[in-house]
């Protein structure tokens, strides 16, 4: 004797997978258009025509455009400046800032 309940829950369960798998889909689906529709621009380097031996603690000019108003040290993810050229920045930073040429911090 077949229980027909147990049947029918298999049925249910079955039909339960397939719909959450679709679910599932359709979710993954929205969530890769949402990412396409609010995709970034390639970031370039503000710095990208300078050669690296320019960035020195003399050119004070440049050096105040990548330190905060508190007289902090802008992050590159903020900025855009390339890894190598940030690290230039921060040593060009700290000699001027020792040599008196740029401020410790801002009040």
């Amino acid at each position: 004797m077949v229980n027909k309940f147990t049947e029918d829950n298999k049925n249910n369960k079955d039909q339960e997978s397939k719909d959450g798998l679709k679910q599932i889909h359709n979710a993954a689906t929205i969530l890769y258009m949402r990412k396409n529709n609010f995709s970034s621009k390639k970031r370039v380097c503000p710095l990208e025509g300078l050669d690296i031996n320019l960035i020195t603690y003399k050119n004070l000019k440049l050096l105040e455009q990548f330190v905060s108003e508190r007289g902090k040290i802008l992050p590159s993810r903020i900025t855009g400046v390339t890894a190598q050229k940030q690290r230039a920045l921060k040593i060009a930073i700290k000699r001027a800032r020792v040599l008196a040429l740029l401020p410790f911090e801002n009040l």
